[in-house]
């Protein structure tokens, strides 16, 4: 039997000095293998970043149990973190997720993930294989007293690969701590494949293993048999494709307006009751708006998928709701910039009377937003993947009166 003494954070994550019977030697991940050998098939990966904790994703191809090992020198001495459901140590799956609670903001970490192949896992009797670990990788946690930073938000490439991964590679990395895809990345959400090809691969190929990438569920992320499962392979702290996260001078938040077509369309089926999801959250942005941490914001920057607008189709009802519901709370709530996609081309839409009093910059389908914060200053600039210019504008701190309590509906 297996034993081990853990501390738990309030969250639950479990940090133990050893976790899993170790009588064979860890096999690196991309050493030579033997035939059908226990190998990491995608990742690790970095999701759900706050200055307090980080998860941690990856795939193996065969049934294991894993844990995370971290540090603060690449050196060591380790720690393990465990992820714990319910009592039980998360095990005999190819799809490892663990949370590493208790970290300090604006520390950087070494980590390596490793995996135990279960061979066969009875009542009374589990027979173990061999070990798999990563490559040592390194992130670094949020902080809100960094003073400056940048971060990328990228949008509606469909499956693009190539694209997706000309505009990583093209992009201006130098200080950029986040990166967003804010909807649509996948044309609809059919397998744990095609997730992986589309979006864990291509990331991974340039920052994945050290730059946590937020994934902001688009109305194509809504479509699929698989896309119930899309929290699996991007957690969030919330639990929920909605919520905010604290960086630099920068608060967050992130949004999702699910759909753009009515609940009764029969292309959804009758699968689908996004007009109570998003009511809920419109009490909850209230609830957001409120907070000391939303007004003491040098800026605050919200991302959803769909824009503000409105159309003459009377199937098309999400972006009306936008704006006639999130859009007076946003203003209320002093917003700087909402960003946005699935128009699939480029527009800024400046600060206007009777509308957005906010900026509304827009991405398309073949371009790459970089936002750098500073304590006094926003710049935003849009080029596309072959460096073509499409927008620049700088959105300076506003000198401005706390939040006000938005006019109820």
């Amino acid at each position: 039997a297996l034993a081990c003494a853990c501390r738990r954070d309030r969250a639950g994550t479990c940090t133990v000095p050893l976790l899993l019977p170790a009588s064979r030697p860890a096999r690196t991940a991309g050493a030579p293998a033997q035939s059908q050998a226990l190998a990491i098939t995608h990742g690790p990966y970095i999701q759900a970043p706050s200055g307090s904790s980080i998860t941690i994703v990856w795939t193996t191809n065969r049934p294991c149990a894993s844990r995370v090992e971290y540090a603060l020198s690449p050196e060591g001495p380790f720690a393990s973190a465990v992820e714990v459901r319910h009592g039980l140590l998360e095990a005999n799956t190819t799809l490892h997720r663990v949370r590493l609670g208790g970290l300090k903001p604006g520390t950087t970490y070494h980590y390596r993930v490793v995996s135990r192949e279960i061979v066969s896992y009875e009542h009374l009797k589990v027979v173990w294989g061999a070990n798999v670990a990563s490559p040592t990788a390194s992130f670094t946690t949020l902080d809100t007293a960094r003073a400056a930073f940048s971060f990328l938000v990228l949008n509606d490439r469909h499956e693009n690969v190539a694209g997706l991964l000309k505009a990583l590679r093209r992009a201006d990395w130098s200080g950029v701590d986040i990166v967003f895809y804010n909807g649509d990345m996948l044309h609809f959400v059919d397998s744990e494949e095609q997730i992986m090809r589309s979006v864990v691969d291509p990331s991974m190929q340039v920052f994945a293993a050290r730059i946590p990438f937020v994934f902001v569920r688009g109305n194509h992320e809504t479509r699929g048999g698989f896309c119930r499962r899309l929290l699996d392979y991007f957690p969030t702290e919330s639990g929920q494709y909605y919520y905010t996260l604290d960086h630099g001078p920068v608060r967050f938040i992130v949004m999702d307006a699910g759909e753009d077509k009515i609940d009764s369309d029969p292309e959804l089926h009758g699968l689908s009751d996004f007009a109570s999801y998003v009511e809920a959250q419109t009490q909850w942005l209230k609830s957001q708006i409120a907070q000391d941490r939303w007004r003491q914001a040098p800026f605050r920057v919200a991302l959803v998928h769909l824009p503000p607008g409105r159309t003459a189709d009377a199937r098309m009802v999400r972006r009306k709701y936008v704006m006639d519901n999130w859009v007076p709370l946003l203003n209320s709530g002093g917003l700087d910039l909402l960003l946005c996609g699935h128009l699939h081309r480029y527009a800024h839409t400046p600060p206007q009377k009777e509308s957005n009093d906010f900026h509304i910059v827009q991405g398309g389908t073949d371009t790459t937003i970089r936002v750098d914060a500073a304590a006094s200053l926003l710049t935003v600039t849009t080029v596309t993947d072959s460096g073509e210019m499409r927008g620049r504008i700088t959105i300076p701190r506003r000198q401005r009166p706390a939040a006000t309590a938005p006019a109820e509906r």
